[in-house]
C-alpha cells in the first residue's frame, strides 16, 4: 500500500524529473499581510477579488487565495493596531503571546530609561531586572516564566533590541 504523501512533498518521477504535487503553504508575515492590504485598496473598485490571486501570485504570494485575502482584509483593523503598537514586528508571522504583560511593559520601560541615560545594560541584566520586578508586583513564584536565554531572545526581537557582545570587542585587536 502505498504511504501517505504530505503537502507539499515532491513526487519522483522516472530519471531525473522531479514534479511538486501541491505547493507549499505560505504563512504570511505581517509586512506581506499589509502589502496584500494596500493590493486590496488600491484594486478593490476595478477588480473582483478573485481576480487579485493571479497578480499576487506574480508578486510571490505563490499559495493566495480569495479567501486568504477577505480573511486579511476582514482582520485589516486588528492587523493595523497591531503593528502599531508592535513596530518591530513586521517579520513576524504570528502575534507574540506574553505570559505577564505587566511585566513585559514594566521592563521595556526600565530599557528605556537605561538606553535614555546612556547606561550599558547586558542580557544578564535585563534577566536579574525581570525578576525584581515579578517580585515587586507580586506574581507567586510557581506562575512566573523561566527568564532563560531564550526568553530573551525573544524579548530582544519583541522590542528591536540587540546587544554588543562587550567581551569580544574589548579583546579584538585593532586593524
Amino acid at each position: 500500500m502505498p504511504s501517505r504523501q504530505r503537502l507539499g512533498e515532491s513526487t519522483k518521477m522516472t530519471g531525473a524529473q522531479t514534479v511538486r504535487r501541491h505547493p507549499v503553504r505560505q504563512n504570511l508575515t505581517y509586512a506581506q499581510k499589509l502589502e496584500v492590504i494596500d493590493f486590496y485598496h488600491e484594486h478593490k473598485h476595478d477588480t473582483p477579488l478573485s481576480a487579485m490571486v493571479k497578480p499576487l501570485r506574480e508578486r510571490g504570494f505563490q499559495t493566495i487565495h480569495y479567501t486568504t485575502i477577505r480573511r486579511i482584509v476582514d482582520s485589516e483593523d486588528h492587523i493595523q493596531s497591531y503593528v502599531r503598537e508592535h513596530p518591530y514586528c513586521l517579520g513576524a508571522k504570528r502575534e507574540a503571546i506574553v505570559t505577564h504583560p505587566e511585566v513585559e511593559e514594566a521592563l521595556e520601560c526600565w530599557v528605556e530609561q537605561m538606553h535614555k541615560s546612556h547606561y550599558p545594560i547586558r542580557g544578564d541584566d535585563i534577566i536579574q531586572m525581570a525578576h525584581q520586578l515579578c517580585d515587586m508586583l507580586d506574581i507567586p513564584k510557581e506562575e512566573r516564566i523561566k527568564f532563560t536565554d531564550g526568553w530573551l531572545n525573544g524579548f530582544k526581537r519583541r522590542h528591536g533590541l540587540s546587544f554588543r557582545d562587550e567581551h569580544k570587542r574589548c579583546h579584538q585587536s585593532p586593524t
